[in-house]
């Protein structure tokens, strides 16, 4: 009986020290491709096409990498500042009401919202500034139809549809 209590701690240990080195050796491979791709980007300036690698080029077929600073740069900021326009509808009077919300990990604030270029009046009073996944409604004075929505915040901006 504590054979076999032994076996089985050994037999374990054994399991964890394989599963500790399959870690690692993902862990660094993942390490040395995002150095690979970080070199390849600050070499030439862009990432390389994933899809034109003979047969790997299939598997990541599917992947969209940014291959220019500016998208890169987009991405960063995005993450960082992401004010978006959640929902877009009609009040009884028939202003619009639009849904702002900051899908972002800091805030923004200072939002000014466009629809079709024209910055229309403010009914209502919204929050000034959004914090990471807070959400605020503005009531616009505007009865006509609309095709393009933007807001622009201090630091980011969006566009609906």
């Amino acid at each position: 009986m504590i054979v076999d209590l032994i076996f089985g701690i050994i037999i374990l240990m054994i399991i964890i020290y394989i599963g500790l080195r399959i870690i690692k050796n993902v862990v660094l491979g993942t390490i040395f491709v995002a150095i690979v791709f970080l070199a390849s980007f600050l070499i030439i300036g862009r990432f390389p096409n994933l899809r034109k690698i003979p047969i790997l080029g299939y598997f990541f077929s599917s992947f969209k990498f940014p291959s220019t600073t500016g998208e890169m740069i987009g991405i960063v900021k995005r993450f960082f500042y992401n004010p978006e326009i959640t929902g877009v509808s009609r009040d009884s009077q028939g202003n619009l009401l639009v849904t702002l919300s900051n899908k972002g990990v800091f805030s923004v604030s200072n939002c000014k919202i466009f629809v079709d270029g024209v910055e229309p009046e403010i009914l209502n009073n919204p929050k000034k500034t959004l914090s990471k996944d807070d959400s605020t409604i503005y009531e616009l004075n505007w009865k006509e139809n609309f095709s393009r929505i933007s807001v622009k915040c201090k630091e980011a901006s969006s566009t609906f549809p």
